[in-house]
């Protein structure tokens, strides 16, 4: 009976713990991680926060019977829209944000391809003509005997790294894609 008496008083001392934890939070919740998706009936929200935590690129899918459209904001300020056909979607890569937070990047996939949008996180035009560049395009305009298979993220505040692949579908080389210029340097090495 003492035993089982001693078992008793062991649990309830572990519940009356995590009672007292959960309580002595104040009901503040754990901050979120750096992609949150929240979503309604039809539309759906995704946020990522800039490493600092100061800026968050938020997009909102709005999906309709044929179409769907994406909105982004910045701090409350719309960026950017684009509504596109059934099949292709957008992402916020996880390493959206430029080092210094002036740039995102953004991919647009559907079956056939893959579109990399840059843009000014205030929502200025990126150059005097456009509010964006869009990578794929270019690179296929200057390197058509490549392809691109990835745009990793960001090596310096205004580059960009692009891996690609031969026509034969082996490992091309990387480059770095230039912000505002819109420009291409190939590396020597892949990453």
């Amino acid at each position: 009976m003492a035993r089982h008496l001693v078992k008793i008083l062991a649990l309830l001392l572990i519940v009356a713990t995590g009672v007292y934890l959960a309580t002595s939070l104040g009901g503040k919740k754990a901050k979120s991680p750096a992609i949150t998706t929240v979503a309604s009936s039809v539309d759906q929200e995704t946020a990522v926060d800039s490493p600092d935590g100061k800026l968050t690129l938020t997009m909102l899918e709005q999906k309709n019977k044929d179409t769907t459209a994406y909105i982004f904001s910045v701090a409350g300020k719309q960026i950017f829209s684009q509504t596109v056909g059934a099949g292709q979607t957008f992402f916020i890569p996880h390493n959206t944000w430029s080092p210094d937070y002036k740039y995102v990047f953004l991919k647009e996939g559907s079956p056939t391809q893959s579109r990399y949008f840059v843009l000014t996180s205030s929502g200025a035009s990126i150059t005097k003509d456009s509010q964006t560049l869009e990578i794929a395009e270019l690179f296929a305009k200057k390197y058509p005997d490549y392809k691109i298979t990835d745009v990793t993220g960001w090596a310096a505040p205004t580059l960009i790294i692009v891996n690609s692949a031969k026509a034969d579908s082996t490992q091309g080389p990387s480059f770095w894609f230039e912000i505002p210029s819109g420009g291409f340097t190939q590396l020597s090495s892949h990453f």
